[in-house]
C-alpha cells in the first residue's frame, strides 16, 4: 500500500474500500496481465520483508499492488482494505461476531495500520487506517481505477450482520 497524502479535503469515510492487493502466485505475469486487460501502470518498488511490490496506478491515482502470496498452497486472491477508524477496535468485533483475526492489527510505518479478518463463511478483508488524512474521492472512478467490490458468499445471511457490525454497510 502507498499513501497518498493531502492536506485537504474530508477524510475518507468509514466503509470505504481504499486500496486492493492481488496476493499472487506469479506476481510477474499478473503484472503483465492486469497491465494488458486494463492498461493499469505497474511499477516495481523493492520493499523490505516481502521482495518486490508491484504498485498499481490508474487514471494516475494509486489503487493497490500485487505481491506474491504469503504461503505456499494459497492460491491468488484478491484483499479489498476497507477504511476505519480503529483497526484493533475493528478486529475485536469482527472476533466477537464470530470472525477470524488471520493477522494481527499491525502498523506498515508511515502508511497506516490494517489487520486481515475473516467473516463466518471464510472470506477476508483488511480493516485499515491510514496514517495521513486522505481526501475521499470528489468524482466517479475513471477507466482502469476499481469502482465495485462484492461478496459471493456460501453464508450470506451470516456474513450480513457480521460486515454490519463492522462497516456502516446495510444489507
Amino acid at each position: 500500500m502507498t499513501a497518498q497524502p493531502t492536506p485537504t479535503g474530508p477524510s475518507t469515510p468509514n466503509g470505504r474500500f481504499v486500496w486492493h492487493d492481488l496476493m499472487s502466485t506469479d506476481p510477474d505475469a499478473s503484472k503483465a496481465f492486469y497491465s494488458a486487460l486494463f492498461g493499469w501502470d505497474v511499477q516495481d518498488i523493492p520493499m523490505e520483508g516481502i521482495g518486490t511490490y508491484r504498485m498499481i496506478t490508474a487514471a494516475g491515482e494509486g489503487q493497490g499492488g500485487i505481491e506474491p502470496v504469503a504461503q505456499e498452497g494459497i492460491p491468488s486472491h484478491w484483499l479489498g482494505y476497507v477504511s476505519v477508524d480503529d483497526v484493533d477496535a475493528a478486529a475485536t468485533t469482527a472476533k466477537d461476531a464470530g470472525g477470524a483475526i488471520h493477522l494481527e492489527p499491525t502498523d506498515i510505518p508511515n502508511i497506516g495500520r490494517f489487520a486481515i479478518i475473516g467473516d463466518p463463511s471464510g472470506a477476508i478483508v483488511a480493516p485499515f487506517k491510514s496514517a495521513h488524512d486522505t481526501p475521499a474521492p470528489e468524482t466517479e472512478p475513471q477507466a482502469g481505477q476499481f469502482c465495485w467490490d462484492e461478496l459471493l458468499s456460501t453464508d450470506a445471511d451470516a456474513c450480513g450482520p457480521f460486515y454490519s457490525s463492522l462497516f456502516p454497510w446495510r444489507q
